[in-house]
């Protein structure tokens, strides 16, 4: 039996451990399906290398990997360690027997690390420049051909660097035949005296063996800098750099560095002002402590790039809470969102111990391989979980004896191996894609009592439900047992499988369903590429992209035949028109029916059908049951009432869309009347009078109606418009308003205006005042005649004043201001009329004139009052006049008040000044 075979292996194992010799694998292999189910004991042979390999672990910086696993294919495997003078490479079989051997000198005197290119190899050495010389070649990077003949080699200089692979350790990839080496290297001395330590990256043309750029100076994280760096990852994600440090100080993180550039162009830093933007620095886990402290309590052991995120594997403790212990965590960073989080995987806590430094191996899309142990048991025990694309856990912790070591494990077949080794030995150590270890019953296997049961690691797995395979086929597995009564759908890593009475049932084609709903199977695996009809239990269903689409309503096709399909289902009961990729078809008992030319109707109308589909192009009359139907452009036209000529060339009366034929009357049908008997139409000949119904006015036509004394037809003709009768005025420009033409309509009143002309820019020329020519500039503005209190005697002197003539003044220039001086002689008419009131007395009475002449009244005064009139003579004198009389040797005063004084000027003694005035 089959458990029988199992057992014998699992004695063979133990005597093997109590024996501790050494020996090839034994290994009993079934192929089933493509599948292989193995168990192996633990392989440890003996080696032409003499060298230990180092641990995993690091508590502060790591250092250079110097042990390697390459996967060369066939089942062939090539181990790649270095004891920092030589490079030892042995080769081993697909049964894990050594084949070959060789050494490669180291070529300087460090030695840095291995890559495992598409079409080389790849090392890095260097050695130290204590003297800060730029003369010497501080790395090299030596390539060599898949049989380890050296090619060439390239080499940096003058990169301010002291000492290569300081307190860091080294890691390349490769991509669009360039390769990228992140390294440390401690300084040129700085300012403060210190050789400080940071990171180191370099990028090689691989054809040309070029450095096309490379980055070694003090800057910040925005150049990709870090420092101190403990330890460097790089990988690419399409054509940029993602690197991931160890940082204490500029960032005190373990920190996710984004390069913006494109570094197919040959360069990935030297060019990032092109780029326009800097690194993207995220801090996965920020570090408790002062800035520069080199201990973190933490440690980096994997980095891995996936389709949805960046994925770093650590070793930290609490480092917002002071923890004591480090333990195992994921840290994350969405592609989508950008959104980080840490994801613990361990909990060690109080007497435990502290998890080590982790690796981390991708064993296939979307499963990712954490191993570690335990500081205390370092020499015995691994624990492992697998993770997600995004860092969350998808399995439980397990473990498997062994140990770890500075080897990345590789994929060897669908397992993830790497090798420990001391100074005699190698060993082999692996992990299964399922879980299992490396020399380990696993897989389904029989129990006495004839029951299957799913093995991890030499135990029943009794958390394990999906499938799983042995020699037999492949079987469900429920809880960790073979679950021979389960029927429908079970997922394992390679994908969803229709399983039939617990057995994958591979000629299975059609439905099936699981708690997700119904899927569409295709020789017993799940098609997500399916997307068409799929019969189960006598109905058949629409499936798209592998599901039964419960949405879905439309046109399917399935051997040559288009159905309709209703909520996901065949609906063999419709009969009616259904939309698909833009055109519409004819259904009939839920099957197009390609036969079928007429009409059809839905709510958006009544369609013509030729053959099964909507013809759009089609115009003219269709019989259908339900009468005859104008069709226009594909539909009915509801709104269509005329005549319509047949196929046969008859003319048919159509009332809204459909031929009436009991219609009898005269119809219009585009501007032709007819006579209609029965639906048939046959021309009118009219005969029309005319009048005028709307007179042409200057802005709108006239109509005339004709009017057809039969039938009553009418039509209509426009009757021109008069158009405008437009009389012209020129209004000429002013000082402030433009000129224009107004054409003013002499019927209706409307006014236009046209032909503007500018305002008119005054012009000035100056005028001096004379003599000869004042009057046609001034004149006599004002005269002041004197005032004359209680005695007669005058308060003012009479005078004259000058101004400018109104019609002068509209042209002076208002910018311009003068003074005109003037000497004038003034005429006074004295012949004025004077009125007195006095007391009787003396008969004699004088006027003074000007103060100084006397002259008599023209006249006596013979009452107490009364008027009398003064004589006047020419004189240049002002004049006041008043009487008195002596009465006991006193002047006596009377009130004289005078009517009229007529003055005008005599001659203009002297006149000077200018006066600007316009000239236009």
């Amino acid at each position: 039996m089959i458990r029988d075979k199992f057992l014998k292996n699992k004695r063979i194992k133990k005597l093997l451990a109590s024996m501790a010799v050494f020996v090839s694998a034994v290994c009993v292999s079934t192929a089933v399906s493509g599948f292989t189910t193995q168990v192996y004991a633990e392989a440890t042979i003996g080696t032409n290398i003499s060298v230990k390999t180092s641990d995993n672990n690091y508590i502060r910086w790591a250092t250079p990997v110097k042990a390697y696993l390459v996967n060369i294919g066939d089942g062939n495997l090539m181990r790649v360690q270095s004891d920092g003078s030589n490079v030892y490479v042995e080769y081993y079989n697909s049964e894990l027997q050594v084949t070959d051997y060789k050494q490669i000198p180291t070529e300087l005197s460090e030695f840095g690390g291995f890559y495992d290119g598409a079409d080389a190899y790849y090392i890095v050495s260097g050695q130290s420049n204590p003297s800060e010389s730029a003369d010497v070649e501080c790395f090299r990077i030596t390539k060599y051909d898949k049989s380890w003949n050296r090619i060439t080699s390239t080499g940096l200089y003058d990169c301010n660097t002291v000492g290569p692979f300081q307190a860091g350790s080294l890691r390349m990839t490769e991509s669009d035949g360039y390769l990228f080496i992140r390294t440390s290297h401690t300084m040129y001395k700085s300012s403060d005296g210190y050789n400080h330590q940071a990171n180191v990256t370099i990028q090689v043309d691989e054809k040309n063996m070029n450095i096309t750029d490379s980055f070694t100076k003090i800057m910040n994280s925005a150049y990709g800098y870090v420092s101190h760096s403990f330890n460097q990852f790089i990988k690419t994600d399409g054509n940029h750099l993602v690197a991931v440090d160890h940082g204490d100080a500029y960032p005190r993180s373990i920190a996710l560095i984004e390069y913006p550039t494109d570094f197919t162009t040959g360069q990935f830093i030297s060019n990032m002002d092109y780029w326009g933007d800097n690194c993207k620095c995220t801090s996965l886990l920020n570090i408790a402590g002062t800035t520069g402290d080199n201990t973190t309590n933490a440690s980096v052991g994997g980095f891995e790039v996936t389709d949805s995120a960046y994925i770093v594997a650590a070793s930290s403790i609490d480092q917002d809470n002071n923890g004591k212990l480090r333990n195992i965590c994921i840290l994350s960073k969405s592609k989508a969102d950008g959104n980080t989080k840490i994801n613990w995987i361990t909990d060690y806590t109080g007497d435990d111990y502290s998890a080590t430094t982790p690796h981390l191996v991708k064993m296939a899309d979307n499963r990712y391989l954490v191993l570690w142990c335990k500081r205390s048991d370092r020499e015995g025990t691994v624990y492992y979980t697998f993770v997600d694309n995004n860092g969350n856990q998808t399995d439980k912790i397990r473990t498997m004896t062994g140990k770890l070591s500075q080897c990345e494990p590789v994929m060897y077949g669908d397992m993830a191996i790497w090798y420990t080794s001391d100074e005699d030995s190698v060993s082999f150590h692996g992990i299964f894609k399922d879980g299992s270890a490396y020399g380990t019953e696993r897989g389904l296997l029989q129990e006495a009592d004839g029951t299957w049961k799913y093995y991890v690691n030499d135990e029943v797995d009794y958390d394990y439900t999906g499938l799983a395979n042995n020699e037999y086929g492949w079987f469900y597995v429920k809880n960790g047992v073979l679950d021979w009564s389960y029927t429908g759908l079970a997922q394992n890593e390679y994908g969803w499988f229709y399983v039939n009475n617990g057995v994958l049932d591979w000629s299975y084609t059609g439905l099936a369903q699981n708690e997700y709903g119904w899927f569409y199977v295709n020789n017993g695996v799940l098609d997500w590429s399916y997307t068409g009809l799929a019969e189960y239990a006598g109905n058949w269903f629409y499936v798209s992209g592998g599901i039964l689409d419960w949405g879905y309503t439309g046109l399917a096709e399935y051997a040559g035949n288009w159905f309709y399909v209703s909520g996901g289902i065949v609906n063999w009961n419709y009969t009616g028109l259904v939309e698909y990729a833009g055109n519409w078809f004819y259904v009939s008992g839920g099957i197009v029916d390609w036969s079928y030319t007429g009409t059809a109707s839905n709510e958006y109308g009544t369609f013509y059908i030729k053959k099964g589909v909507l013809d759009w192009s089609y115009t003219g009359l269709v019989y259908s049951k339900d009468g005859t139907a104008y069709i226009v452009n594909g539909i009915l036209d509801k709104d269509y009432t005329g005549v319509v000529e047949d196929s046969a060339g008859v003319l048919w009366y159509v009332e809204n869309g459909m031929v009436n034929k009991e219609y009898n009357g005269y119809v219009k049908s585009d501007d032709v009347t007819y006579k209609v008997i029965n639906g048939i139409a046959v021309k009118h000949n009219h005969l029309y009078t005319s009048e005028v119904t709307k007179k042409a006015t200057c802005t709108e036509d006239g109509e005339k109606t004709y009017t057809c004394s039969i039938c009553n037809d009418t039509y209509t003709e426009s009757i021109e418009k008069t158009g405008h009768k437009y009389v012209d005025t020129v209004v000429e420009p002013t000082d402030t308003e433009k000129g224009y033409t107004e054409h003013t309509c002499s019927v209706c009143g409307d006014t236009y205006r046209d032909n503007y002309t500018d305002v008119i820019v005054p012009e000035y020329e100056d005028v001096d005042i004379t003599e000869d020519n004042w009057k046609d500039y001034l004149y006599v503005y004002e005269c002041i005649v004197p005032e004359y209190d209680a005695d007669g005697i005058a308060n003012l002197t009479y005078y004259c004043r000058l101004a400018v003539k109104p019609e002068i003044m509209e042209k002076l220039n208002p910018g311009e201001y003068t003074t005109i001086t003037y000497d004038i002689n003034c005429f006074v008419n004295r012949n004025s009329t004077i009125s007195y009131d006095f007391s009787s007395g003396e008969e004699e009475y004088i006027v003074d004139e000007g103060w100084t002449k006397k002259r008599n009244l023209l006249g006596s005064i013979e009452n107490e009052t009364g008027k009398i009139n003064i004589g006047g003579s020419n004189s240049d004198y002002s004049y006041i006049y008043h009487t008195y009389k002596d009465v006991d040797d006193k002047a006596m005063s009377g009130d004289i008040t005078m009517n009229t004084v007529n003055t005008y000027i005599l001659e203009m003694a002297s006149v000077t000044g200018k006066l600007s005035v316009r000239s236009n």
